[in-house]
């Protein structure tokens, strides 16, 4: 593969601009119809009710998007639901045309077989088209389109910094490189869902970089120390936190005393999620089995009297044990 980005005409540019505009009308088009006029019965009205300060907030989990949507909650346009839920469709909508610019740009670049280079312009745009359709009209995308839901505006986030280092290819302007490796930072304190994406965003930086022939250890050091910095959004977002009354009342003191409540939130998804591999089943499933050991009382040296209970003492000490463990995944994953 040659290094170098390949030359687009301005009439692919004036193709791609008209379908990404087309794919996002047609999206805001249906979420429009079909947008929930109320609060939608679940973890949608909870979110309603916690940002618009109807309860209080017990961890800063959202910052950027809790802090978007305490504002639009101030306004008095429409009503507080129909304005809060149109900011999800908001956020979907643009996310349908980053993701035909990602797909189209990947597609064209990786066409570069001779005999089908005069087709790469028209098979980009093809593929594009199809996986925002397809993307669109998914049901966990409609629904967090059409309700009060955090997970549009992380695709957002995700989608803004594949669209960066898209422009950084086609204008090798710095500017884009180091807002990329700072969303970096900042997306893992927003989402988790960057951790499981960072892997890919570097295997795309590092294709970047090659292609423009910038690739150097000193540049993805660099970078790597940029990301860091945006995760210093953790330290801003648990200050803001404990100007509110809602840290007072759960006995938070300290900026560390909530980044580290944040950070065990964290660490239990991400544990979640390496336990989809077959090795992290085998090491949750391990962790398990040995707290429950460790809480199991010994067995009775001596003959013991006929229990008339179904419910022995270890089984009584299992049945806690496992109690505990679910109450703590409840806590970080309502």
């Amino acid at each position: 593969m040659a290094t170098g980005f390949k030359e687009i005409s301005s009439q692919k540019r004036k193709t791609d601009f008209l379908l990404a505009t087309g794919l996002s009308l047609l999206a805001l088009a249906a979420y429009a119809l079909t947008l929930s006029k109320g609060a939608y019965p679940g973890e949608s009205a909870r979110l309603m009710a916690t940002y618009s300060g109807l309860t209080p907030l017990e961890l800063p989990l959202h910052p950027l998007w809790g802090s978007i949507v305490s504002w639009l909650s101030s306004l008095s346009v429409f009503t507080l639901p129909v304005r809060l839920n149109l900011f999800s469709t908001f956020c979907t909508v643009i996310a349908v045309g980053l993701l035909y610019r990602l797909v189209t740009f990947l597609i064209h670049e990786l066409i570069y077989e001779e005999y089908s280079v005069e087709y790469a312009a028209r098979v980009s745009q093809w593929a594009g088209a199809v996986a925002a359709l397809a993307f669109m009209f998914s049901v966990p995308v409609w629904q967090a389109a059409t309700r009060l839901q955090y997970q549009s505006f992380n695709m957002l986030l995700a989608l803004a910094a594949a669209s960066l280092l898209i422009s950084y290819a086609a204008t090798q302007w710095r500017v884009f490189l180091v807002l990329f490796a700072l969303l970096q930072g900042v997306g893992v304190v927003e989402s988790v869902m960057f951790i499981p994406l960072a892997p890919m965003f570097l295997v795309f930086l590092v294709f970047v970089l090659w292609k423009n022939g910038q690739l150097s250890l000193q540049r993805i050091a660099w970078m790597g120390l940029l990301s860091a910095a945006g995760l210093s959004l953790y330290y801003f977002a648990a200050r803001g936190f404990l100007a509110t009354h809602d840290a007072e009342a759960l006995c938070y003191a300290t900026a560390m005393d909530v980044i580290v409540a944040v950070s065990v939130g964290v660490m239990v998804i991400v544990g979640v999620l390496v336990g989809v591999t077959g090795v992290g089943v085998k090491v949750m499933v391990g962790v398990g089995v040995l707290v429950l050991k460790s809480e199991t009382p010994p067995p009775p040296s001596a003959p013991v009297a006929h229990n008339t209970s179904n419910t022995t003492p270890a089984k009584t000490s299992n049945i806690a044990s496992t109690s505990r463990i679910t109450l703590l995944l409840r806590l970080f994953f309502r």
